[in-house]
């Protein structure tokens, strides 16, 4: 934004003005006057276009602010805040897909640490068994 983007602001309630500020010479106080009267009373943000101005209109809790400024002034402002909101959502999505990842990759860890361990319990099994039968064998039975 540049040094002159704002043209002019106000403050009301209802339809009355309450405070009013411009450092330029125009009709700027009347056009939005005009549009304060057509405002609905509803919590909402407006946004009107007349002589190359615009002039955007926030209505919240029986109060009304206006900024008026230059049409076009905010244009690069809302291609820049477009661009960040698509960046956002790409860096959500690559942060879902490692949080994914993670939850994947410590499901098959605990899945190979149990056939880990199924595979050595079953080798001792087996080995436990071997020196069983040896000894079974070598003492003709229990008869060592």
């Amino acid at each position: 934004m540049g040094q002159q983007s704002l043209i002019y602001s106000f403050v009301a309630r209802g339809t009355v003005v309450l405070a009013e500020f411009t450092e330029f010479s125009g009709n700027f106080n009347s056009i939005a006057a005009q549009c304060l009267q057509k405002l609905p009373a509803s919590n909402n943000k407006f946004t009107y276009n007349c002589d190359g101005h615009t002039f955007n209109y926030l209505v919240e809790d029986g109060y009304s602010e206006c900024s008026a400024s230059r049409s076009g002034v905010f244009r690069g402002f809302r291609a820049g805040l477009d661009l960040l909101t698509s960046l956002l959502m790409d860096f959500l999505c690559v942060v879902s897909q490692a949080q994914d990842f993670r939850q994947h990759g410590t499901q098959m860890r605990r899945k190979m640490w149990f056939q880990n361990m199924k595979i050595k319990l079953i080798v001792l099994g087996i080995i436990i068994a071997l020196i069983l039968i040896i000894i079974l064998s070598v003492c003709h039975g229990f008869k060592c």
